[in-house]
């Protein structure tokens, strides 16, 4: 390669690391860690947001993230009443519970577990839902269906899937 190749590649570099320094800089999001151990997940979300845990034991145990004005941002829930063979029924459920609604269907990847996910579904604004099975468990993730903000791509790129260290609380 050239000395004039190389240093149009240097200056290129440079560039690159000046911008991607100053999006950071501009970015004053302080990220707290999450970790619940009965569910086994852990990610990282905004410290602006409110992140509420499930205090009675309904068919889905988890926790919601909400933003400042309480719009949801994400579901983490365990079915754990549920089975992975019957996350077709579930589905089933879902796009039968919601007749004349266009549900789409598609197969998708969430923290390296393969899941489906189903939308637009209805709620206060239109929200997707995603089944995937971890270790025999089944959770389900809810989100807005619509396009995901920066800060919610963040979050689901720090969810992380592990063994539980907890038992189920039992119900009160």
């Amino acid at each position: 390669m050239s000395r004039k190749c190389w240093t149009s590649v240097v200056l290129l570099g440079m560039a690159l690391l000046m911008g991607l320094s100053a999006c950071r800089q501009e970015d004053a999001t302080i990220w707290v860690e999450y970790e619940n151990p009965v569910l086994g997940v852990q990610l990282e979300y905004p410290e602006s947001w409110k992140l509420t845990e499930d205090q009675q034991r309904f068919p889905s145990y988890g926790f919601t993230l909400s933003a400042e004005e309480g719009a949801l941002r994400l579901r983490v829930g365990w079915l754990h009443d549920a089975s992975p063979e019957q996350i077709e029924s579930l589905i089933a459920r879902q796009i039968e519970g919601n007749p004349g609604l266009d549900i789409r269907r598609t197969s998708i990847e969430v923290a390296g577990h393969e899941g489906v996910k189903l939308s637009p579904l209805p709620g206060l604004e239109p929200v997707s839902c995603t089944y995937l099975v971890v270790e025999g468990r089944v959770y389900e993730l809810w989100q807005r269906a619509e396009e995901r903000t920066a800060q919610e791509e963040i979050v689901i790129e720090t969810l992380r899937f592990e063994t539980p260290q907890q038992s189920l609380p039992a119900s009160p």
